[in-house]
């Protein structure tokens, strides 16, 4: 149970005009991969709503090596790779049906008490925690920086359809509205391959958000900030670095 995998078929409305795994449909199976995994060990979300605390997500990195294809067969594998303070370290692995390596990510989640809206110590309240000692990605989570001014914004509305189990918007849906941002010349001829996101606060049913990008870096391949606010009072929500590289 240190290490679980769980197997996935690419389909039609998981694609992209070129027939290439859409950004969005990675995060949900990493996501679905690591919630089956937590459910397996005692500690999925509906587990933990029952002592008043939840998971949270706080830090992203995914690396696309090799985009698949529409009808590709695909192996997630994912396990806890440690305790770092408050953050508990999640990594994960894509691979096709030759054992290749597509995809790697790793993550950072925090247990938060619904009461307090605060996070608690891992150790002390998930007991016999397995941890694997093995890294997809290496990544010691440093602060992605602020994106100050923004050469692209676009504004969106939380819809039911956008929340996850804790009435929160989904994780993916942010990374979503982030790469949107990106010129259409980008995004019809590049595909991202390293994707960075730091969660700093929630977004609710009904609030408006404004995803905001720049440019930083187009030497080797083209880097993007991104950052999105929440329209009411201004709060960032998250912040995001993307890489793409032309197809």
């Amino acid at each position: 149970m240190r290490e679980f995998s769980k197997q996935f078929q690419l389909r039609s409305y998981e694609i992209d005009f070129r027939g290439k795994i859409r950004p969005v449909v990675i995060l949900n199976f990493l996501q679905d991969a690591a919630g089956d995994h937590a459910a397996q060990i005692g500690y999925s979300v509906t587990d933990l709503f029952k002592h008043n605390l939840t998971w949270v997500l706080s830090r992203y990195h995914i690396r696309i090596l090799e985009y698949p294809m529409w009808r590709d067969e695909l192996q997630i594998i994912t396990w806890p790779r440690g305790i770092d303070g408050l953050f508990a370290l999640r990594d994960f692995e894509v691979k096709n049906s030759d054992n290749k390596v597509l995809i790697a990510a790793t993550s950072s989640w925090m247990v938060i008490s619904l009461e307090r809206k605060r996070p608690v110590r891992i150790e002390e309240n998930l007991s016999n925690f397995p941890i694997v000692d093995r890294r997809a990605l290496v990544d010691n989570f440093g602060q992605l920086p602020a994106l100050e001014t923004a050469e692209l914004e676009l504004p969106f509305r939380v819809r039911l359809n956008d929340l996850d189990l804790n009435r929160h918007v989904n994780n993916a849906v942010y990374a979503e509205w982030a790469l949107e941002t990106v010129p259409a010349e980008i995004l019809k001829n590049y595909l991202p391959v390293d994707i960075e996101i730091s969660y700093r606060a929630e977004a609710l049913y009904g609030h408006r958000v404004i995803s905001r990008s720049r440019l930083i870096d187009s030497c080797q391949s083209q880097t993007f900030l991104h950052q999105l606010l929440r329209e009411k009072d201004g709060k960032e929500l998250t912040r995001l670095r993307s890489v793409w590289k032309e197809i």
